[in-house]
């Protein structure tokens, strides 16, 4: 499967711009990372496992997305 840019705009007020340009879910076990500018943002996260579950999986090499990975468990981090 290859990488899938979704772009979302930042609501301003006023802003008409429709929830699917607002918002994205995503599907479980597919990887998503955030990629912004200089304007400030934000991010919400509703993750349906328990939180000793939660795992963050990161690419060793950030211009190889299908390469190797580095995961660790969320829970008990400093």
């Amino acid at each position: 499967m290859c990488w899938q840019a979704n772009r979302i705009r930042a609501p301003r007020i006023g802003s008409r711009a429709s929830v699917q340009q607002r918002w994205v879910s995503i599907p479980p076990s597919t990887w998503h990372r955030l990629v912004v500018g200089t304007e400030p943002w934000g991010t919400l996260s509703f993750h349906t496992v328990d939180p000793e579950e939660l795992t963050e999986e990161t690419p060793v090499d950030s211009d190889d997305l299908d390469g190797e990975t580095h995961q660790e468990r969320y829970a008990g981090r400093r």
